[in-house]
């Protein structure tokens, strides 16, 4: 389990930077994958000071550019990658090898192997390959790793996600096995409670949607039942129970709203980008929690029994 002095290191890990103020644009980016992450990431690019937005490709909103385009035109100096999960790897690798700093949203690829070799890459070529988490950077996560120490050691615990079968993700086929597009829960609870190992994953389909459930194990013993749950008309919602040695914490005791005032996500997680440009280093275990966390997905999707495509 986190002692409290891991859990003030990775608090303040998830607090991007100030940045210094800047009349003029320092980086020139190209978003890639018009999705509502890659709206969202266009939003919040146009109204930055330290990014200028010079294109976007896209198969749904025809632009013009094209991503071979994008990466031949030596002024883009940042490709934000914002496609369909199983498109990630691909377009990240070849993103580097053009000399591109990059920026992928979760998760990095489908593949731990892949995305070990992926950051080797990028550390050869002393480029940026920022991975968005911003799952961590809520008000409601600062909170969880908060009111977690009041109640000791962790015993056990369960987190459940629910959602429609449409969203964020707009092709689930294209989203990856349910432990790679729910990756996002597999992050908070890494973040909060250290290495985890998956023992057991089932999955059930049904013809408006599918259930996923696997029993993690943290590096002290402690059993967490994860699930994530996508069927037509679903509303979205998370809940967890989490049994320690002094008390139990559940999401209704949860004192910290979500993400509400001051910057959006999107823009604190552009400004943790433009860091890493100027040069500040990962934080401090997020590679090992990045891999760590794809490593599992996939243990978990072996152990369900589906083949890798």
């Amino acid at each position: 389990m986190t002692t409290r002095s891991e859990s003030r290191s990775h608090q303040s890990r998830n607090e991007p930077e100030p940045m210094r103020e800047s009349s003029t644009p320092r980086w020139s980016a190209v978003v890639v994958g018009l999705g509502r992450a890659g709206r969202a990431r266009v939003r919040e690019i146009e109204s930055s000071e330290q990014f200028r937005l010079t294109g976007v490709v896209s198969r749904r909103e025809s632009s013009g550019l094209t991503f071979e385009a994008a990466l031949a035109d030596r002024t883009n100096d940042v490709i934000l990658v914002c496609t369909e999960n199983a498109l990630h790897g691909e377009q990240v690798r070849r993103a580097l090898n053009a000399g591109r700093q990059v920026a992928v949203e979760f998760p990095l690829c489908l593949d731990p192997g892949e995305a070990k070799l992926l950051f080797a890459l990028a550390d050869e070529k002393r480029q940026v390959l920022h991975v968005e988490h911003i799952e961590l950077l809520t008000a409601s996560h600062r909170a969880l790793r908060e009111q977690l120490r009041a109640i000791g050691e962790l015993r056990g615990g369960e987190l459940r996600f629910q959602g429609g079968a449409d969203g964020w993700i707009a092709d689930l086929a294209r989203g990856g096995f349910p432990s790679f597009s729910g990756i996002a829960r597999l992050h908070v609870l890494w973040d909060a409670f250290g290495p985890l190992s998956a023992r057991s994953a089932t999955l059930q389909n049904f013809d408006d949607g599918l259930r996923f459930e696997a029993e993690l194990v943290t590096e002290r013993g402690a059993t967490i039942t994860w699930s994530e749950e996508r069927r037509a008309g679903l509303s979205r919602g998370k809940h967890f129970r989490f049994e320690g040695t002094d008390g139990v914490l559940t999401s209704d005791d949860l004192e910290a709203e979500s993400h509400t005032g001051g910057p959006s996500l999107f823009a604190l997680d552009l400004e943790i980008i433009a860091g890493r440009l100027e040069g500040q280093p990962e934080a401090p275990g997020e590679r090992e929690r990045i891999l760590g966390a794809l490593r599992v997905a996939a243990d978990c999707q072996t152990l369900a029994g589906v083949p890798e495509e």
